[in-house]
């Protein structure tokens, strides 16, 4: 069953929790930015080249992006990172990542898509990385070409480049090594609960340093998934535990009802009270509003004792 005002519940709280630590772009496409051109562009990518052949600006359809897969969030840290008390959330912000929140248990279709969609993006940028790489040396070594040359031999040599990617015996580590540290993206998956056979299934072990409930899968896949129902019922977790369900999502909606504590990061928006019970008030009048999407008894009644009736 889809939750469509879930969806929209989540996308406006993370996007307002972690705006203080990047920028957060929900509904995205990865590739960002291969074959088809946005101008501006959200990562200024061949910029200067595209507005010198073509018109100021240039809209791209998700039609036309035959290679492009929509992702729920894409979050891009600001630099230098700014840090918070929980170690979780600093290893989220630390690097560009991929969210994907599910508000059911996790499947095995859920990782698979969700992993394709990294690989694309990691390629991407791998690819990026490396012909700023080779265009740095080039100009070391040979006159300027002028932006229009440049971008007709990158068309011309695409397929040759895409055909030797099929058997370049390079290894993950030699790969990655074109991308600094820093700008190496990670795919976040939420889910409610996973299974052990699950977990197992993929390969995923416990993060060291982390909270529990937060597994990583083998490194060549840059993927975390995170066991909502696991996290310990802490201050520091609470913002993720509000994206959960059943008795873990209501206990930190009472938590924000109930506590009156300093927030972990004062300097911060995170796990703020009156956004996240902004964010949860507008769910509730959505789900009032009906068009089949329900959530259980025991959630209404808590927003009903929170937030009332609304006026008719």
């Amino acid at each position: 069953m889809h939750h469509p005002a879930f969806n929209r519940f989540t996308k406006a709280y993370l996007a307002d929790i972690l705006s203080p630590f990047g920028t957060v772009s929900p509904d995205q496409l990865v590739p960002r930015n291969s074959r088809f051109y946005t101008i501006p562009s959200n990562t200024g990518y061949q910029t200067e080249i595209l507005q010198e052949i073509l018109p100021s600006h240039v809209l791209v359809s998700p039609e036309v992006h035959g290679e492009a897969e929509l992702v729920d969030m894409l979050f891009e840290p600001q630099s230098p990172p700014m840090l918070s008390e929980s170690p979780f959330l600093n290893r989220l912000v630390r690097n560009p990542c991929i969210l994907e929140i599910h508000r059911n248990p996790l499947g095995d279709d859920d990782v698979l898509e969700g992993v394709k969609k990294i690989f694309l993006w990691l390629r991407e940028l791998q690819k990026a990385a490396e012909a700023q790489k080779n265009a740095t040396e080039s100009e070391l070594e040979t006159p300027s070409h002028s932006p229009v040359n440049e971008l007709e031999d990158e068309l011309d040599n695409e397929s040759e480049t895409e055909w030797n990617d099929e058997f370049d015996d390079e290894s993950d580590d030699e790969r990655k090594s074109a991308l600094d540290e820093a700008d190496e993206p990670y795919l976040w998956i939420f889910a409610p609960s996973v299974t052990s056979l699950k977990l197992e299934h993929f390969g995923a072990s416990p993060v060291p340093n982390l909270e529990s409930g937060v597994y990583a899968l083998p490194s060549l896949y840059n993927t975390y998934i995170v066991a909502i129902n696991e996290l310990p019922v802490t201050a520091a977790t609470r913002w993720a535990r509000l994206l959960g369900r059943g008795q873990v999502q209501q206990q930190a909606i009472a938590e924000l009802r109930n506590q009156h504590t300093p927030e972990i990061a004062p300097s911060s928006s995170l796990c703020s009270q009156d956004i996240a019970l902004r964010h949860l008030k507008t769910w509730y009048e959505q789900l009032l509003t009906g068009n089949g999407e329900k959530e259980s008894p025991k959630l209404m009644n808590l927003f009903s004792e929170m937030f009332g009736q609304p006026e008719p």
